[in-house]
């Protein structure tokens, strides 16, 4: 339910001055909405680069204004520039299944060097 309210938005105003990488951020990038919110060092230079995500300090008014109007002129292929990569981003690292599947085989490599090492199998 709250995905299908997200996807009717163009927007996620969200600045906060404690969620860091929150669900929220990630939901709305899932969403394809352009995220605003507050500059919060969890959240990963990549995303914080890319111009992906609008930044505005929760509390000047004039940041958050700045960062709605720029949202709001977001040309259609920028917007669409954005939606995209914010997906593939979600989905590279907040995939349960492959995340799931890349801890399995990491545990799985490190058992197998440790049994070598001992010289057993694992």
């Amino acid at each position: 339910m709250f995905l299908a309210t997200l996807q009717q938005a163009d927007i996620l105003l969200s600045p906060s001055m404690f969620d860091g990488i929150s669900n929220v951020l990630l939901e709305a990038m899932a969403a394809g909405l352009t995220p605003i919110v507050s500059f919060h060092p969890a959240i990963p230079d990549e995303l914080r680069v890319g111009g992906d995500i609008l930044f505005a300090d929760n509390l000047i008014v004039p940041e958050i204004e700045v960062a709605l109007e720029t949202a709001l002129d977001l040309p259609d292929a920028e917007r669409q520039r954005q939606v995209t990569r914010n997906a593939a981003w979600v989905g590279r690292h907040c995939d349960r299944c492959r995340i799931l599947c890349d801890v399995e085989a990491f545990y799985r490599r490190l058992a197998d060097a440790f049994a070598s090492a001992r010289g057993t199998d694992a």
